[in-house]
Protein backbone atom coordinates (compact mmCIF):
# COMPACT_ATOMS: atom_id res chain seq x y z
CA UNK A 1 0.00 0.00 0.00
CA UNK A 2 1.34 3.45 -0.85
CA UNK A 3 1.04 6.88 0.69
CA UNK A 4 0.43 10.23 -0.99
CA UNK A 5 3.30 12.61 -0.17
CA UNK A 6 1.35 15.68 -1.31
CA UNK A 7 0.32 16.64 2.24
CA UNK A 8 1.44 20.20 3.07
CA UNK A 9 4.48 20.08 5.33
CA UNK A 10 2.97 22.37 7.92
CA UNK A 11 -0.06 20.08 8.21
CA UNK A 12 2.01 16.97 8.83
CA UNK A 13 4.47 18.50 11.29
CA UNK A 14 5.51 22.05 12.05
CA UNK A 15 8.66 21.17 13.95
CA UNK A 16 12.33 20.84 12.94
CA UNK A 17 13.97 17.69 11.67
CA UNK A 18 15.99 15.70 14.23
CA UNK A 19 19.71 16.51 14.37
CA UNK A 20 21.92 14.71 11.87
CA UNK A 21 23.92 13.19 14.72
CA UNK A 22 22.41 11.66 17.88
CA UNK A 23 24.34 10.91 21.02
CA UNK A 24 24.09 7.46 22.52
CA UNK A 25 22.37 8.95 25.55
CA UNK A 26 21.00 12.48 25.53
CA UNK A 27 19.53 14.84 28.11
CA UNK A 28 16.10 13.35 27.43
CA UNK A 29 17.38 10.09 28.94
CA UNK A 30 16.77 8.06 25.77
CA UNK A 31 19.50 5.68 24.60
CA UNK A 32 19.17 6.25 20.86
CA UNK A 33 20.88 3.07 19.68
CA UNK A 34 18.80 0.98 22.05
CA UNK A 35 15.64 2.71 20.82
CA UNK A 36 16.49 1.90 17.20
CA UNK A 37 17.18 -1.74 18.10
CA UNK A 38 13.82 -2.03 19.85
CA UNK A 39 12.01 -0.41 16.93
CA UNK A 40 13.62 -2.76 14.44
CA UNK A 41 12.95 -5.89 16.54
CA UNK A 42 9.47 -5.13 17.89
CA UNK A 43 6.59 -7.30 16.71
CA UNK A 44 3.85 -5.36 14.92
CA UNK A 45 0.51 -4.96 16.65
CA UNK A 46 -2.15 -6.88 14.70
CA UNK A 47 -5.13 -4.70 13.81
CA UNK A 48 -8.32 -5.11 11.84
CA UNK A 49 -9.13 -1.77 10.16
CA UNK A 50 -12.76 -0.65 10.25
CA UNK A 51 -14.74 1.49 7.85
CA UNK A 52 -13.44 5.10 7.84
CA UNK A 53 -15.00 7.19 10.61
CA UNK A 54 -16.54 10.59 10.02
CA UNK A 55 -15.25 13.50 12.12
CA UNK A 56 -18.12 13.33 14.58
CA UNK A 57 -17.58 9.64 15.29
CA UNK A 58 -13.82 10.16 15.43
CA UNK A 59 -14.19 12.82 18.12
CA UNK A 60 -16.38 10.49 20.20
CA UNK A 61 -13.69 7.79 19.98
CA UNK A 62 -10.90 10.24 20.83
CA UNK A 63 -12.77 11.50 23.90
CA UNK A 64 -13.06 7.92 25.13
CA UNK A 65 -9.24 7.62 25.31
CA UNK A 66 -9.01 9.72 28.45
CA UNK A 67 -5.50 9.78 29.89
CA UNK A 68 -3.03 7.62 27.97
CA UNK A 69 0.21 6.48 29.64
CA UNK A 70 3.21 5.15 27.75
CA UNK A 71 4.32 1.86 29.26
CA UNK A 72 8.04 2.62 28.83
CA UNK A 73 8.60 6.16 30.08
CA UNK A 74 5.20 6.65 31.82
CA UNK A 75 4.49 9.90 29.96
CA UNK A 76 0.78 10.67 30.19
CA UNK A 77 -0.92 12.44 27.32
CA UNK A 78 -4.29 13.54 26.07
CA UNK A 79 -5.64 13.43 22.52
CA UNK A 80 -6.93 16.96 21.76
CA UNK A 81 -9.83 17.41 19.38
CA UNK A 82 -7.84 19.65 17.01
CA UNK A 83 -5.58 16.68 16.25
CA UNK A 84 -8.60 14.98 14.65
CA UNK A 85 -8.58 17.64 11.95
CA UNK A 86 -4.93 16.87 11.14
CA UNK A 87 -5.74 13.16 10.87
CA UNK A 88 -8.48 13.82 8.34
CA UNK A 89 -6.09 16.04 6.39
CA UNK A 90 -3.64 13.19 5.83
CA UNK A 91 -3.54 11.37 2.51
CA UNK A 92 -2.66 7.72 1.97
CA UNK A 93 -3.45 5.35 4.84
CA UNK A 94 -6.69 6.39 6.52
CA UNK A 95 -5.88 6.81 10.19
CA UNK A 96 -9.61 6.95 10.94
CA UNK A 97 -9.84 3.22 10.09
CA UNK A 98 -7.60 2.37 13.06
CA UNK A 99 -8.49 5.30 15.33
CA UNK A 100 -9.89 3.08 18.13
CA UNK A 101 -6.44 1.43 18.32
CA UNK A 102 -4.41 4.66 18.75
CA UNK A 103 -4.58 4.47 22.55
CA UNK A 104 -2.95 1.03 22.61
CA UNK A 105 -0.46 2.00 19.90
CA UNK A 106 0.72 5.01 21.88
CA UNK A 107 0.84 3.17 25.21
CA UNK A 108 3.00 0.36 23.72
CA UNK A 109 5.18 2.59 21.53
CA UNK A 110 8.94 3.10 21.92
CA UNK A 111 10.26 6.53 23.01
CA UNK A 112 12.62 7.45 20.17
CA UNK A 113 13.90 11.00 20.50
CA UNK A 114 13.01 14.45 21.84
CA UNK A 115 13.74 17.95 20.60
CA UNK A 116 13.18 21.48 21.88
CA UNK A 117 10.80 24.00 20.40
CA UNK A 118 12.65 25.91 17.67
CA UNK A 119 11.13 28.80 15.77
CA UNK A 120 10.52 27.91 12.13
CA UNK A 121 11.46 30.37 9.39
CA UNK A 122 8.79 33.05 9.26
CA UNK A 123 7.21 31.89 12.52
CA UNK A 124 7.57 33.02 16.12
CA UNK A 125 8.79 30.59 18.75
CA UNK A 126 5.90 29.18 20.77
CA UNK A 127 6.59 30.29 24.32
CA UNK A 128 4.18 27.75 25.78
CA UNK A 129 5.94 24.76 24.17
CA UNK A 130 8.81 23.11 26.07
CA UNK A 131 9.64 20.22 23.73
CA UNK A 132 8.41 17.61 21.27
CA UNK A 133 8.75 13.91 22.04
CA UNK A 134 8.60 11.24 19.33
CA UNK A 135 7.30 7.69 19.88
CA UNK A 136 7.34 4.86 17.33
CA UNK A 137 5.30 1.68 17.01
CA UNK A 138 4.51 -0.90 14.33
CA UNK A 139 1.22 -2.41 13.27
CA UNK A 140 -0.05 -4.74 10.57
CA UNK A 141 -3.47 -4.91 8.93
CA UNK A 142 -2.83 -8.53 7.91
CA UNK A 143 -1.50 -7.50 4.50
CA UNK A 144 1.04 -4.72 5.05
CA UNK A 145 3.12 -3.57 7.99
CA UNK A 146 3.49 0.07 8.99
CA UNK A 147 5.42 2.38 11.27
CA UNK A 148 3.33 4.88 13.21
CA UNK A 149 5.10 7.85 14.78
CA UNK A 150 3.41 9.90 17.49
CA UNK A 151 4.61 13.41 18.21
CA UNK A 152 3.79 14.58 21.73
CA UNK A 153 3.87 18.31 22.41
CA UNK A 154 4.97 19.14 25.95
CA UNK A 155 3.62 22.52 27.00
CA UNK A 156 4.39 24.82 29.91
CA UNK A 157 2.71 23.40 33.05
CA UNK A 158 -0.53 25.03 34.09
CA UNK A 159 -0.43 27.52 36.93
CA UNK A 160 -0.86 26.28 40.47
CA UNK A 161 -4.46 25.55 41.28
CA UNK A 162 -5.40 24.64 37.71
CA UNK A 163 -5.70 21.18 36.22
CA UNK A 164 -2.24 20.17 34.94
CA UNK A 165 -0.25 16.93 34.51
CA UNK A 166 -2.25 15.34 31.69
CA UNK A 167 -2.84 18.73 30.06
CA UNK A 168 0.93 19.28 29.89
CA UNK A 169 1.33 16.68 27.11
CA UNK A 170 -0.80 16.48 23.98
CA UNK A 171 -0.70 14.17 20.96
CA UNK A 172 0.30 16.71 18.31
CA UNK A 173 0.17 14.43 15.28
CA UNK A 174 0.50 10.87 13.97
CA UNK A 175 2.45 9.84 10.88
CA UNK A 176 2.03 6.41 9.24
CA UNK A 177 4.45 4.98 6.69
CA UNK A 178 4.72 1.56 5.05
CA UNK A 179 7.65 -0.31 6.59
CA UNK A 180 8.72 -1.60 3.15
CA UNK A 181 10.03 1.84 2.18
CA UNK A 182 12.82 1.27 4.69
CA UNK A 183 15.27 -1.59 4.69
CA UNK A 184 18.17 -2.68 6.86
CA UNK A 185 21.57 -3.35 5.28
CA UNK A 186 24.01 -4.32 8.01
CA UNK A 187 23.69 -1.53 10.55
CA UNK A 188 22.33 1.00 8.06
CA UNK A 189 18.70 1.85 7.48
CA UNK A 190 18.31 2.88 3.85
CA UNK A 191 15.48 4.34 1.84
CA UNK A 192 14.39 2.18 -1.08
CA UNK A 193 14.87 4.09 -4.35
CA UNK A 194 11.58 5.30 -5.73
CA UNK A 195 11.12 4.17 -9.33
CA UNK A 196 7.37 4.38 -9.83
CA UNK A 197 5.71 3.35 -13.06
CA UNK A 198 3.53 5.72 -15.01
CA UNK A 199 0.44 4.88 -12.97
CA UNK A 200 2.10 4.46 -9.56
CA UNK A 201 2.38 6.90 -6.65
CA UNK A 202 5.80 7.07 -4.92
CA UNK A 203 5.61 5.54 -1.44
CA UNK A 204 5.34 7.96 1.48
CA UNK A 205 8.54 8.21 3.53
CA UNK A 206 8.49 9.62 7.06
CA UNK A 207 11.62 11.75 6.65
CA UNK A 208 11.94 12.50 10.34
CA UNK A 209 11.91 8.81 11.22
CA UNK A 210 14.27 8.01 8.35
CA UNK A 211 16.74 10.70 9.45
CA UNK A 212 16.59 9.41 13.00
CA UNK A 213 17.30 5.82 11.98
CA UNK A 214 20.11 6.89 9.65
CA UNK A 215 21.78 9.27 12.11
CA UNK A 216 21.90 6.70 14.90
CA UNK A 217 23.15 3.95 12.61
CA UNK A 218 25.82 6.18 11.06
CA UNK A 219 27.11 7.04 14.52
CA UNK A 220 27.14 3.36 15.54
CA UNK A 221 29.20 2.44 12.47
CA UNK A 222 31.65 5.21 13.29
CA UNK A 223 32.18 3.83 16.80
CA UNK A 224 32.77 0.34 15.43
CA UNK A 225 35.60 1.45 13.13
Amino acid sequence: MTRDDSIPEGLRMDIPLPPKSHNQSRDDGINQSEAVRKIQEMEPVRLIPTQPLDKGSAKIVARSFGIMENQTDKRTVMFPMDTIGKIFGHGGFRVSTILPELKNLYETSIPAWSEPEIAMTGHKKRRNVLAYHHYVNKFTDGTDTYFIRFTVREIVPAKKGKSRAVADNHIHSTIISDITVYRTNGSTSQRIPEQPGLDEIPPFVDKKLQDFLDSVNVQTRGQDT
